[in-house]
């Protein structure tokens, strides 16, 4: 039992902040920052956790009003930042885990 215990496969799921852009939501209809998101799961066991740097079991994309919190599922950024120009910003912030209310809209897309 030990054992299986230690080598269950589990997934973890991470987030990343990969760039933003100011624009009108479409929920709250104010300016607000609109901040997109990569959202991944990676496998691991109890003997070896899932990091965030292991091989990505699916993979979406959320874009979230800084105002009021309303996240979408949107393509991959290559497909529709080039209409937004130059008032789309790279960012690179650091994986973190996953917010569980964001995860739930992200999970159809999974699968």
């Amino acid at each position: 039992m030990l054992w299986f215990m230690l080598l269950h496969e589990e997934l973890r799921a991470w987030e990343q902040r990969i760039g933003a852009w100011q624009a009108r939501c479409q929920g709250c209809h104010r300016d607000a920052w609109q901040l997109t998101f990569r959202i991944w799961r990676t496998k691991g066991t109890a003997m070896s956790p899932a990091t965030p740097y292991g091989m990505a079991y699916g993979e979406c994309h959320q874009v979230r009003c800084s105002g009021c919190g309303v996240a979408t599922n949107v393509g991959h950024p290559t497909q529709w930042v080039p209409q937004i120009g130059p008032a789309y910003t790279y960012e690179n912030h650091p994986p973190v885990y996953a917010t569980p209310q964001y995860l739930q809209l992200a999970f159809p897309a999974f699968r």
